[in-house]
């Protein structure tokens, strides 16, 4: 779908990472489920860097949650602009192959709130960027192998 539709690959990524993201809020935080469904969303971005943080996950990266800055937040905050210049200007200039590095950053974050939610095996899924960025976040050597077991014992 991204090669012949970029901008519907685009735009469902979008959805499904703002989705995703009030799905673990309210999975996470079960009390939040009325004013997630019907409230306006605040920027996702400062939802993942701000919010997030002071939630209690139920699996942690060395008991903290974290998104990594340069293969989720950063991206992620030019899609958000990507977004709002598509739906209000019907403008979007990216290639197939600029979409697909959207659509796999956007694939890592859902990866990361599924394990934040207590799936173990959703790690094993992430873009080896994203893992060597979690990696250094937390102080362990990059060519260490990313598996749920490493991150809960550290």
């Amino acid at each position: 779908m991204c090669n012949m539709h970029p901008r519907s690959a685009f735009l469902l990524a979008m959805t499904s990472a703002e989705t995703g993201i009030k799905q673990a809020i309210v999975a996470l935080q079960p009390d939040t489920k009325w004013l997630v469904e019907n409230a306006p969303s605040p920027d996702i971005v400062k939802l993942l860097r701000d919010y997030f943080p002071q939630i209690p996950p139920i699996k942690s990266l060395n008991g903290r949650i974290l998104f990594p800055k340069k293969t989720i937040l950063e991206p992620l905050k030019k899609c958000v602009q990507m977004r709002n210049i598509l739906a209000h200007n019907g403008r979007f200039d990216r290639t197939a192959k600029e979409t697909e590095e959207i659509l796999d950053n956007i694939h890592d974050l859902l990866w990361l709130l599924d394990f934040y939610c207590g799936h173990d095996w959703a790690l094993q899924y992430l873009d080896s960027e994203c893992s060597n960025g979690l990696c250094e976040e937390v102080g362990v050597k990059k060519k260490r192998i990313l598996a749920a077991s490493v991150w809960i014992t550290i």
